[in-house]
């Protein structure tokens, strides 16, 4: 009996198709990390396509958008590509980040995420964590399908205050000037 495909992995939820992975705001250009790391992960989706085997075309695809972002204050315009297999998210005209379904050539599947732009986060949390859940539909040979999803956590940049130097005054009426704002990092 043909059960028809099937997202989760071993030890996750049923239909979580890969453990959360994580992107640091701080690797962005201009973010406070003086170190930056990659902003964009990978990871394996895992699916089992059953006897049938994969769909010839779009075997796993993006099933819908996210909401309620809202990266520097304004509302994020979310987009699935027609042919589902990437999901951007915009404000005017500036990406935040692009997700896109991979395939090894295979018959495995994964996804890739860049992150290219700052999520509001909630303010004096530190270094909070915004989830982004992607939902995905994988489909089998013969059209049977099964939702799934997976997430990916935006870790908050905050700013980084250096010490400053501290100078020295004596009596007579000597002024201090300087700018102790240009060794920080916001």
């Amino acid at each position: 009996t043909d059960t028809g495909p099937s997202i989760g992995y071993e030890g996750g939820e049923p239909g979580v198709a890969a453990p959360g992975s994580s992107v640091d705001e701080d690797d962005l250009t201009g973010g406070s990390d003086v170190t930056p790391e990659s902003t964009t992960v990978t990871s394996d989706l895992a699916i089992n396509f059953g006897e049938d085997g994969p769909a010839t075309s779009n075997a796993v695809s993006f099933s819908e958008t996210q909401s309620r972002l809202t990266p520097g204050g304004q509302p994020a315009v979310i987009t699935v590509s027609e042919d589902g297999q990437s999901v951007t998210g915009m404000v005017g005209t500036t990406p935040i980040f692009t997700a896109t379904i991979t395939t090894d050539g295979q018959g495995g599947y994964g996804y890739s995420f860049a992150l290219q732009g700052e999520l509001d986060q909630a303010e004096g949390q530190g270094e909070n964590a915004t989830s982004l859940p992607f939902a995905i539909t994988a489909a089998d040979a013969d059209g049977s399908t099964a939702d799934g999803s997976f997430t990916v956590n935006v870790v908050d940049d905050v700013p980084m205050a250096a010490d400053d130097v501290g100078g020295t005054l004596e009596e007579g009426g000597n002024t201090v000037t300087g700018n102790v704002m240009d060794n920080d990092v916001a």
